[in-house]
């Protein structure tokens, strides 16, 4: 009966909707959990740095301390449960600390995670974000992404209070199948997701109640453009450009578009506008700052400035071959 499923059943009764808290915990068991796992500390746990991620709990943490003491009292003695949290520091104690210097981040984040066993990076990214790489025996990659938000803990030493991010890579550093991965798409919006037989399943979970937002039921990663961008902008700091199948597609296919455009071919204009597009969204989202991609769109646009005009306006010839356009306006290379 110990189960994060039993305990989501439980709360039911107490109609979570009718408070934020309450829905708050509710929607963590049901979206951030597995219907089997085992309610213990560590998982209560997990739910309050959740929580404190986001600045409305940490103003408002009596009242969620209540409510997941209700919640887990009431649950425990209905069914005559030893669940052990006797020894548990609530939220209502914990101190939450923004380290403003990233330098003293990184030095909290190496005493934490960097060990002589182990092969660990840490690079401090954009908006007080930081990457941490750790490369598993046998090649395995896992990525995690934290903040600055640090909690004081039993040891009266500072720690990381919550991950944003967590990627799990295999050897060719594509992502493993059948784990839990987790990634920012946008502030206090999170993506959590498993890539299983039929594609992607998972969905967004979003705000301090933990809404679902969006829910994800097959095909794979890049046809889910808040999952593929988010992720291919953390890729950028550890995945090779001159190898990454992305960047290289993109670079051929704004090269493509330029060629077109310079013989005169009849769809030469739709197929560059599609290109441009998807370059500056690029530039933007996923490689900003790169100074190929940023020479190519810019080849592109004034390419498409200077021979828009001289491209004849008829439709392509029967068996005449173009670079197809599918139906979320991705352009597929052979």
């Amino acid at each position: 009966m110990n189960t994060v499923l039993q305990l989501a059943r439980h709360m039911l009764r107490f109609q979570p909707n009718k408070d934020a808290a309450r829905l708050c915990f509710y929607h963590f068991l049901i979206h951030h959990c597995e219907p089997t796992d085992t309610i213990t500390p560590q998982l209560i746990e997990s739910f309050c740095r959740w929580a404190l991620t986001f600045e409305h709990w940490r103003q408002n943490r009596v009242q969620l301390l209540q409510e997941l003491q209700y919640a887990l009292h009431h649950f425990a003695e209905t069914y005559q449960l030893d669940i052990g949290f006797k020894n548990m520091v609530m939220p209502d104690r914990w101190q939450v600390v923004a380290v403003e210097n990233p330098i003293d981040c990184i030095k909290i984040f190496e005493k934490r995670f960097c060990h002589a066993n182990q092969k660990t990076r840490l690079l401090a990214i954009e908006n007080q974000r930081f990457l941490l790489l750790t490369l598993k025996e046998g090649g395995a990659l896992n990525v995690t992404l934290l903040n600055n938000l640090m909690i004081i803990n039993k040891e009266g030493e500072l720690e990381p209070l919550n991950t944003l991010c967590q990627l799990h890579y295999s050897p060719d550093l594509s992502l493993e199948f059948q784990k839990v991965q987790y990634v920012e798409v946008a502030p206090n919006v999170f993506g959590r997701f498993m890539i299983l037989g039929q594609g992607v399943h998972g969905h967004l979970i979003r705000g301090y109640v933990l809404q679902k937002a969006e829910e994800f039921r097959g095909g794979s990663v890049r046809e889910h453009s808040v999952l593929y961008y988010s992720i291919k902008k953390l890729e950028q700091y550890f995945v090779d450009r001159k190898t990454d199948p992305t960047y290289q597609e993109l670079a051929q296919i704004m090269e493509k578009a330029v060629e077109l455009l310079n013989v005169g071919h009849p769809e030469a204009v739709s197929f560059a506008q599609a290109a441009l597009e998807r370059g500056e969204m690029a530039l933007e989202s996923i490689f900003p700052n790169d100074n190929m991609i940023r020479l190519l769109t810019q080849t592109l646009r004034s390419t498409m400035q200077s021979t828009r005009a001289l491209i004849p306006k008829k439709p392509a010839q029967k068996g005449e071959k173009i670079w197809p356009v599918n139906k979320n306006h991705q352009l597929l290379v052979e």
